[in-house]
């Protein structure tokens, strides 16, 4: 039985990896600061500013 072979990467093919996941990543992030200020409108709405205030 053989194993299919599978030609050796370039560094131009191994760098648009490395970029493909960067703007993955960055997506992601904005996707959570999105979700992040979605949930404090929601809170505020829900609870108003005084459940912002930190305890003494």
């Amino acid at each position: 039985m053989s194993t299919p072979t599978h030609p050796t990467p370039t560094i131009d093919s191994l760098l648009r990896v490395i970029e493909a996941r960067a703007s993955e990543v960055a997506l992601l992030k904005l996707m959570v600061d999105k979700l992040k200020l979605q949930l404090l409108r929601r809170v505020r709405a829900e609870f108003g500013t005084s459940s912002e205030q930190l305890a003494a």
